[in-house]
């Protein structure tokens, strides 16, 4: 399942965490930016078609539906999508606005390059560079460059999933990694959702779910009782998971709009020295 969320929505959903978060105020026009972005760019349907037994069995051999073949790489509209990416990103990243205005230009200028570079993060999920700073923008300007491609496939294959067939650390859809997670409020049941395409699937309650760390001394979660968010964090491969407990909340809650109303949790999970995808 996917859950989706307007920009009008997004935008007056955020405005209630902006006094606790005060940050948010100033980010709240680049994440709508994007959104709009995501809703907006015409995306073609995927090329190829699955029947529900060809899916089960990619599946049950772990594999992502749409990792089964080359990068579906959607040219010239990923380039467009680049280049807006590029300039909505360089509006409240002013130090780095001469960077992004000038990588507008790599779908021509440093085209085998960008090219390898989709392909890349579409495969594995990140980039193979040296510089960490060059590394974090340009998995930044990828992220987002995929997300109205992915989002689109990953819907039109979510019938096609069945999280019995599944249950592995990567999304059953694009193969992305988890940056969110909940537990829902009927049984307890731990659901990632996906960095990439926003695809929901269920996984064990116990265990990190980026090494399967199951050793309580090195893997746990803390806790407010105060907040209905737990952060999971694994001392092993030092990574973390933002995760909602719905048990604790009275109501319905807009999933895409608790992971960026959660943001402070990054920062401080970050801090200490933990990362997420």
């Amino acid at each position: 399942m996917i859950v989706s969320v307007t920009p009008d929505q997004l935008q007056n959903e955020l405005q209630q965490f902006i006094r606790p978060l005060p940050f948010l105020e100033a980010l709240i026009p680049t994440y709508v930016a994007f959104l709009r972005l995501e809703q907006t760019t015409a995306v073609p349907p995927l090329p190829l078609e699955w029947l529900p037994s060809e899916a089960n069995a990619l599946l049950e051999r772990g594999i992502a539906l749409l990792q089964r073949d080359a990068p579906p790489l959607v040219l010239p509209a990923m380039e467009e999508v680049w280049r807006q990416v590029c300039d909505i990103a360089a509006r409240p990243l002013e130090p780095q606005a001469e960077r992004l205005r000038a990588a507008q230009d790599w779908p021509r200028t440093r085209r085998e390059e960008w090219l390898a570079a989709l392909g890349q993060y579409f495969r594995d999920g990140e980039l193979s560079l040296d510089d960490p700073s060059e590394k974090d923008l340009l998995t930044f300007l990828m992220v987002h460059t995929w997300r109205p491609f992915l989002l689109r496939w990953a819907h039109d294959l979510a019938s096609l999933l069945d999280d019995g067939l599944w249950g592995k650390k990567n999304c059953p859809a694009c193969g992305g990694q988890p940056d969110f997670a909940c537990l829902t409020q009927e049984t307890g049941e731990r659901r990632l959702f996906c960095s990439r395409c926003d695809t929901e699937w269920h996984f064990d309650r116990v265990g990190c779910p980026f090494c399967g760390n199951q050793d309580p001394a090195s893997y746990g979660y803390y806790s407010n009782e105060d907040s209905p968010y737990r952060l999971y964090v694994c001392n092993r491969c030092r990574r973390y998971l933002k995760t909602l407990d719905l048990r604790q909340v009275i109501g319905e809650r807009v999933l895409p709009v608790e992971r960026i109303a959660s943001s402070g949790i990054d920062v401080s999970a970050r801090q200490a020295g933990y990362r997420n995808v």
